[in-house]
C-alpha cells in the first residue's frame, strides 16, 4: 500500500506502509490505476503491534485512483461523455410506470414479475400456516441479544425452465457467519451413501433374487416441501418482518427454523430423526443421515430435505403413507424393474 501514500509512524518516525495487497475488478480502467508496484527505494514499517487494526481504512490517493478509473471506464463505456459529471436531465417519473424486476439468485436470469409476485404470495401463506414466527415488539429483542433484529431478504429461483417454470420464492434470515461454532453442525451423507443403494438396488442377491428381477427392490425419490417450517426453532432468534406482513415497532421471533439462520439445517435434522426413528428407522452410526429398518428391509438416505429410499415396492408404499402423515412431499419418482416405474416427474435444474 506504499504506492498509494499509506502511512504511519514508528520509533523511527513517520514512513510508508509495506502492506501485500491484491484487486479484482472487471474494469480495464480501474485495473490500470491500481497496476503499481512500490519502487524500493524507502522504508517501510511492518504491521506489528496492532499496527494492522489502523491500516484497514484505505488512503485518499488509493480512493481517488478507483474512482478515476471507474471515470474512464465509464467514459470508454460511451456513458459518460467529456465535461459531464453524470445525468443531470431533470426528468418526471411517474410511479405507476415504474416496472418492478427480478432476476434469478442462481442463474442471474430475468423472472416473470408475476410469476414471482404469486411464489412470494405463496410462501407468505405457508410462513402463516406454520406459524414461523410471532411478532413482538423489537425492543424485546433488544432486550434479549443486545442488537437489533437478523435482516431478511427474498430468495427467487425458477427450479424449472423457459418452458416449464417452477418459481420458488424464500424468506431468509441474512445471519452472518462471524465464528465457529461447532454446537451449530449439521450432517451431511457423503456421495458415496446414494451410490451405494443404487448399487445394491441392481445387485443379485441383495436388491433382487436370481431369475426374479422383476420383483426386486426400487428406489423412491422423495422431496419435503418447506422442510425447515416443520423443525422447531431451538435458539431465540429475533428477525426483520418481511415487506408483506410489516408492523411499524415489530419484529419476528421465530417460532420454526428459518432458511438463512445458522442452526436452520439442524434444527430439521432434530426433526426428521426424530420422525424416522419413531417410525422404526435405525439411525447409522458412520453416518447420521442414513437409516435402516430390518423387518422391513428398507434403507434411507437423508440429504437436506430429500431422501433417497431403497426397498420392495410395498414397504416404499409404506414409506410414502408415514412421511406424508407428517409433512408435505412431494414423489419426485419411483426406479426399478417395472414399466411403471418414471424418475422424476417434475425435474428441476438442480437434481
Amino acid at each position: 500500500m506504499c504506492t498509494f501514500g499509506m502511512t504511519q509512524s514508528d520509533a523511527q518516525g513517520e514512513a510508508l506502509i509495506k502492506k501485500m495487497t491484491g484487486f479484482m475488478t472487471n474494469s480495464p480502467e480501474i485495473a490500470k490505476q491500481l497496476n503499481s508496484k512500490c519502487s524500493g527505494d524507502h522504508r517501510h514499517i511492518q504491521l506489528f503491534n496492532g499496527r494492522a487494526a489502523k491500516a484497514q481504512v484505505y488512503p485518499d490517493k488509493l480512493c481517488q485512483k478507483i474512482i478515476s478509473g471507474l471515470i474512464n471506464q465509464m467514459k470508454a463505456d460511451g456513458r459518460l461523455n467529456e465535461g459531464e459529471i453524470g445525468a443531470t436531465t431533470p426528468m418526471e417519473i411517474n410511479a405507476a410506470e415504474i416496472i418492478e424486476q427480478y432476476w434469478d439468485d442462481m442463474s442471474g436470469e430475468l423472472l416473470d414479475t408475476q410469476l414471482v409476485k404469486m411464489a412470494r404470495n405463496e410462501e407468505m401463506i405457508e410462513v402463516r400456516k406454520h406459524k414461523l414466527y410471532d411478532k413482538v415488539p423489537i425492543q424485546e429483542c433488544w432486550e434479549m441479544t443486545g442488537k437489533a433484529p437478523i435482516g431478511v431478504r427474498w430468495v427467487d429461483v425458477n427450479k424449472g425452465d423457459r418452458i416449464h417454470p417452477e418459481y420458488r420464492s424464500r424468506i431468509v434470515a441474512k445471519e452472518i457467519k462471524t465464528d465457529k461454532r461447532e454446537d451449530l453442525f449439521a450432517a451431511t451423507p457423503p456421495l458415496e451413501a446414494n451410490k451405494l443403494l443404487m448399487s445394491m438396488a441392481v445387485t443379485e442377491g441383495i436388491g433382487y433374487r436370481r431369475n426374479d428381477r422383476a420383483n426386486g427392490m426400487k428406489l423412491d425419490f422423495i422431496d419435503v416441501r418447506r422442510a425447515y417450517f416443520h423443525a422447531n426453532a431451538r435458539r431465540t432468534v429475533y428477525v426483520q418482518l418481511p415487506d408483506e406482513d410489516y408492523e411499524e415497532g415489530m419484529c419476528a421471533r421465530l417460532n420454526k427454523a428459518m432458511y438463512g439462520t445458522r442452526d436452520a439445517a439442524q434444527n430439521w435434522e432434530y426433526e426428521y430423526c426424530e420422525f424416522m426413528e419413531s417410525i422404526g428407522m435405525k439411525r447409522g452410526i458412520a453416518s447420521p443421515c442414513v437409516f435402516f429398518n430390518k423387518e422391513r428391509n428398507l434403507r434411507a438416505v437423508v440429504h437436506g430435505d430429500d431422501f433417497t429410499m431403497l426397498g420392495q415396492e410395498g414397504q416404499l408404499d409404506w414409506f410414502r403413507r408415514m412421511i406424508s402423515e407428517r409433512y408435505e412431499v412431494k414423489f419426485r419418482g419411483r426406479i426399478g424393474p417395472a414399466s411403471n416405474c418414471l424418475l422424476y416427474t417434475s425435474p428441476s435444474p438442480r437434481d
